[in-house]
């Protein structure tokens, strides 16, 4: 409780500052699961979200107390503690705001199979089960969010995965069917995870038919 009065208070002093949407980006994405960010891209991050540059130095001497620097990465330090301050002052428009830019950003350079810290920056933003459960979504809203952002992601098979769970979970079944088949075409082949979850749909499908669709079951 004393930490969360302590943050409370050194977020007051600091949220008029320009680059504090970066400070929540990172925050955002910490909570996300991405344990640190490139440094050489937080230019990237302040542009496609504040649409100005990036001060490194002034970013350091104002957010330096709750950031540590390792190999050109930056992750925050007691990150557990004060992500949920962070969110609290994040309503969920700002923080689909801040993915959406983010996605935007990342989407156009990146390549199916890549391996890239991009890629696994792009995966925690999408992720089905991080838009529902730490951004807030319902999940037909998730649903709308990621078919928003298909003509910049429909070329990684990432992007369709989640949005097949997404309908899965929405018992839209025929439209996850659709999606994991989108998936196998980006990737080129279909690979465990695509297998899994296209399995994981027909079985819960089979399930649900037999309750609410007994003659589709039967068939």
């Amino acid at each position: 409780k004393r930490f969360a009065e302590y943050f409370n208070d050194w977020i007051g002093m600091r949220d008029e500052d320009v680059q504090f949407p970066v400070f929540q980006a990172v925050s955002l994405l910490t909570t996300m699961g991405m344990p640190h960010v490139s440094i050489n891209h937080l230019p990237e991050i302040c542009e496609s979200i504040c649409g100005r540059k990036f001060s490194y130095p002034n970013f350091i001497k104002t957010f330096g107390e709750f950031c540590l620097e390792e190999n050109g990465l930056l992750r925050l330090r007691c990150s557990r503690l004060f992500t949920d301050v962070v969110l609290k002052a994040l309503d969920i428009t700002e923080r689909v705001k801040i993915i959406r830019d983010l996605v935007y950003s990342l989407s156009k350079d990146l390549l199916e199979r890549d391996r890239s810290l991009n890629n696994e920056m792009f995966k925690h933003l999408i992720r089905a089960s991080s838009l529902t459960s730490i951004v807030g979504l319902e999940e037909k809203k998730a649903i709308n969010f990621l078919i928003e952002l298909q003509d910049s992601c429909k070329h990684l098979s990432y992007y369709w995965i989640q949005l097949g769970i997404l309908y899965r979970n929405s018992d839209m079944f025929e439209e996850a069917e659709n999606a994991f088949e989108y998936a196998k075409n980006a990737h080129g082949v279909e690979n465990y995870q695509i297998a899994h979850t296209t399995a994981k749909n027909y079985m819960e499908w089979g399930v649900w038919s037999t309750t609410n669709a007994p003659s589709q079951a039967a068939a």
